[in-house]
């Protein structure tokens, strides 16, 4: 995430990159700073990679209501986002998270084979030969 962070700055941007086990587990501090809702643009990377407590799930909320109709949020995952729901388990908290992510939202769905396979699964180019002269 670091070299996202200083690419946005250099481009002029006022963002904030973290995944989102960062976000949770740093929350308290952020909720409180009001620097998460200040951000022009958060990007939530990897969200549904790690078990969330209530308390964080709680946390996610309030940074997300903070940004609400303020700012935007890019939420990245490998999990479906019809199991954003059951992930959440709790159904309150769950109805309001996604509330404030889909509604007024983009969604995009990717298909295919992730870039990291494509890049691991393409063969070696050849070294060129030196000419001979």
């Amino acid at each position: 995430m670091p070299k996202a962070r200083a690419a946005s700055s250099r481009l002029g941007f006022p963002s904030n990159v973290a995944s989102s086990s960062d976000v949770t587990r740093n929350a308290e501090v952020w909720c409180g700073s009001s620097a998460l809702a200040k951000a022009e643009l958060l990007v939530l990377d990897d969200f549904g990679l790690t078990p969330l407590s209530d308390q964080s799930k709680r946390d996610l909320l309030e940074i997300l209501d903070d940004r609400y109709d303020r700012s935007s949020t890019i939420v990245t995952s490998q999990l479906p986002v019809d199991q954003w729901h059951a992930y959440l388990a709790d159904p309150t908290l769950a109805d309001a998270i996604l509330d404030r992510i889909v509604h007024n939202g983009y969604r995009l769905a990717l298909k295919g084979e992730s870039m990291r396979k494509q890049k691991q699964i393409a063969p070696p180019k050849p070294a060129a030969r030196p000419r001979n002269r």
